[in-house]
């Protein structure tokens, strides 16, 4: 389901061989934060599982108002 605002959205797929984050995110949180969190928990994925286990891929789609 997509809704308001619509336009340019960008998707990222992230493979680990462990959960990226121990407990749910919050709904809304800056995006600093968010990025400082995500570098860390995929530096400590690597860390432990070595960087060749890990995968990430960025798709950008556009939405639009169902017609």
């Amino acid at each position: 389901m997509v809704g308001k605002p619509f336009g340019s959205e960008m998707i990222v797929l992230v493979l680990a061989p462990g959960p990226l984050f121990d407990s749910p995110r919050p709904d809304s949180e800056a995006k600093p934060e968010y990025l400082r969190a995500v570098e860390k928990r995929l530096n400590a994925l690597a860390s432990k599982y070595g960087r060749e286990h890990i995968g990430v891929d960025i798709f950008q789609i556009t939405t639009q108002a169902k017609k």
